[in-house]
This record gives structure tokens, C-alpha cells and sequence, in this order.
């Protein structure tokens, strides 16, 4: 390997890496339920891209996690730049689904007027949704 090559791969672990740190941020923005002005000021750091193909350990994207910290601010914030719309399809637990089965009331309106091609029957992997909800309230069970 030559070592502009070497560079190469660096620099692309590197801009990976940052990409990472970045979206973490946002994350975590999402989850202390950040204002406006400040998730705003995190989404501005993240690549549009790489925001829309990351996904946690269970499939879950950041609408996902919008949706399971009852994130409204965020969740209009990424939508309304134009994050996670047709033709873009959760691999994972279809968002009005998750809405709905959490009893966000608040977020329902949002999901079915932003995200209308969400109305396919699903089965959805009810062991990520158990692991999810259970990480943020104690004492959920799955009988």
C-alpha cells in the first residue's frame, strides 16, 4: 500500500469517526430533549446522509429514538428537513407503529400527516421494542 493510500484510508476513518461523534451529539440533544436552536445547531454539524443510514443496535434510526424520548422538537426538526420522508422506509418497526404503542399521543398527528406511506401491515420485533422501552422505564415487562 502506498503511503497516499495509507493517508487515504486515515483521512476516511477520520471524516467516519467525526461523522460519529457528531451524530452522538445529536443523540444525545435528542434524548436531554435540547431546545430547538441547539438541535438545530447539532443536525448542522451532521452529515445529511449519514444521519439517514445510521441505525442502532436494533435497527432503530434517530426518528425512532425521536419517538421513543417523546421528542417532538426534534422529530419536526428532522422531518422538516426533509430527513427520513418517502421514499425512505424504517427497516425496523414502522414509526406510527412505535407511536402508537408507546401512547404518544402528542406525536400521532405528527407521524401520520409527515409520514403518510406508513400504513403497511407489519410484524414487527417486539424483543428491540422490549429492550428499548426498558432501558428508559424500569419495570416494563414483556408478559
Amino acid at each position: 500500500m502506498s503511503k497516499k493510500s495509507t493517508h487515504d484510508v486515515k483521512d476516511s476513518d477520520l471524516t467516519g469517526s467525526l461523522h460519529g461523534k457528531n451524530l452522538e451529539l445529536l443523540r444525545d440533544a435528542i434524548s436531554l430533549n435540547f431546545d430547538s436552536t441547539d438541535l438545530k445547531a447539532r443536525l448542522n454539524k451532521c452529515d445529511v446522509s449519514y444521519i439517514t443510514n445510521w441505525k442502532d443496535e436494533f435497527n432503530f434510526d434517530l426518528i425512532h429514538h425521536c419517538i421513543l424520548e417523546k421528542n417532538i422538537v426534534a422529530l419536526l426538526l428532522l422531518l422538516s428537513r426533509g430527513l427520513f420522508k418517502s421514499p425512505y422506509e424504517p427497516s425496523t418497526w414502522p414509526y406510527l407503529h412505535l407511536v402508537a404503542c408507546l401512547g404518544h399521543k402528542t406525536l400521532i398527528s405528527t407521524v401520520v400527516q409527515e409520514l403518510k406511506y406508513q400504513n403497511e401491515p407489519i410484524i414487527p420485533d417486539w424483543s428491540a421494542y422490549f429492550a428499548k422501552v426498558e432501558r428508559r422505564s424500569p419495570g416494563v415487562s414483556q408478559s
